[in-house]
């Protein structure tokens, strides 16, 4: 089954959609450079509301771990997405005391090859529990909104991937998806789960319908 992670969820939203059995994971933001920006305070209510069989991930931009672990505890999210430049170490720190650890990794259209996103990978294989391949962010943005951007990457790149992926963690898309284009993604590359969060709004919030398109969307192909 192909998983889907809707992210970037604000207090009031509703997440009766959690109770399907496609939307594995749901993010909330916690780097407050973003617009989806929520203190972890807030979101400890947002997250008791959230379906048993769905897990909440704590998303981060290059905290310490003090503060990751500090956010973790306020939110009550089980799992962690590391969006900046946090090191193997860190990770392992963070899975060592329970928590479930994605690592997001930029991949840049143009510029790396499928070769180098692989040596991307294997420095992080051993320390999460999956590695999320993003679009790099544009360079006008603040350094620390490092996803959400609603533009994908060439997805040809993950065409070499595909021979290696019963070695790889599991591997999660994000970048610009959408209930459109997601079939597009899928007929290309079938990753473990994929990751949504603007391709699934209207007026910048969460809109049901569109999660509920892309939990269609997604669904035809399993």
């Amino acid at each position: 089954m192909i998983e889907l992670k809707i992210c970037g969820l604000h207090p009031g939203d509703d997440v009766s959609f959690t109770t399907s059995p496609v939307v594995t994971h749901i993010g909330v933001i916690f780097v407050s450079a973003s617009k989806r920006y929520v203190a972890p305070v807030e979101a400890k209510p947002l997250l008791q509301r959230v379906d048993a069989s769905c897990q909440p991930i704590a998303v981060t931009v290059d905290l310490s771990l003090q503060q990751a672990l500090e956010v973790l505890s306020e939110s009550g999210a089980t799992g962690i997405q590391l969006h900046g430049q946090e090191p193997p170490e860190m990770c392992e720190q963070l899975r060592n005391r329970g928590y479930t650890v994605w690592k997001a990794l930029p991949v840049k259209d143009g510029v790396q090859t499928a070769q180098a996103v692989v040596e991307h990978i294997h420095a992080y294989q051993d320390c999460v529990d999956a590695v999320l391949l993003d679009a790099a962010p544009p360079k006008s943005v603040h350094a620390q909104v490092t996803g959400g951007h609603g533009s994908a990457f060439d997805w040809t790149i993950l065409g070499p991937l595909k021979e290696l992926q019963p070695s790889l963690p599991p591997l999660w898309i994000a970048g610009g998806l959408t209930p459109e284009n997601v079939p597009e993604l899928l007929a290309h590359f079938r990753p473990d789960g994929v990751d949504v969060s603007s391709g699934v709004e209207e007026n910048g919030r969460k809109a049901t319908q569109r999660i509920l398109a892309m939990i269609e969307a997604v669904s035809r192909f399993d």
